[in-house]
């Protein structure tokens, strides 16, 4: 396993909501692209106070002492998501792409955060 996160090239955030753990070749085939919507979709869960996803992150940041800034790293998604070109191509698996699903990002960049954890 290793950790994947948005392009550090569009924008260096080093919160927790902004990595995935990601298999090592899901990862180098991912490289500096971007995820695509179903992707994006999952990721988002975590955002979503009530759901599994939002505890398990809660939980992590408060035994690792690590900084969770959920609005930050969605305004971060929404700068880029938001704006790409329609022949944009996002990572779905393997050297596989796809063009933006504007639907289901639109739906997953709609959460609202519910949280900014700061460590100690």
């Amino acid at each position: 396993m290793s950790i994947t996160s948005s392009p550090w090239s569009r924008y260096p955030d080093d919160s927790l909501d902004n990595f995935v753990f990601a298999d090592e070749r899901c990862n180098s085939d991912k490289s500096a692209s971007l995820a695509a919507a179903v992707h994006l979709e999952r990721w988002s869960r975590r955002l979503r106070s009530g759901l599994p996803e939002f505890e398990a992150m809660q939980d992590l940041a408060f035994l690792a002492r690590w900084e969770r800034n959920a609005g930050r790293s969605l305004s971060v998604a929404r700068g880029i998501y938001l704006r790409l070109p329609g022949d944009a191509r996002l990572w779905l698996q393997a050297r596989e792409y796809n063009n933006p699903e504007r639907v289901t990002i639109g739906w997953a960049l709609m959460v609202e955060p519910q949280v900014k954890w700061q460590s100690m």
